[in-house]
């Protein structure tokens, strides 16, 4: 397991259109659907910060504390080439 800083990700609800990306995209299965609110949850104690979701998001709907989507590609690409 890689922490990345103690960074979280989070959603603004407002940009979340519900693709669902993020689910499939975290290697920690840390996003969820909230069916009954019709939002996706992250929980931050379990979330590693990695970045994948927030990479991944065709809205940039999640945002990780204290690095940029592009940070975030950076890493992805240099742990998976």
């Amino acid at each position: 397991t890689r922490n990345v800083g103690g960074a979280v990700a989070s959603v603004n609800k407002n940009r979340c259109i519900m693709c669902l990306t993020c689910l499939r995209t975290c290697p920690f299965g840390v996003p969820k659907e909230d069916k009954k609110e019709g939002v996706i949850f992250v929980d931050p104690a379990a979330c590693q910060g990695c970045g994948s979701c927030a990479s991944a998001c065709p809205r940039s709907a999640i945002e990780v504390a204290h690095h940029t989507n592009e940070q975030y590609l950076a890493m992805i690409e240099a742990l998976f080439p």
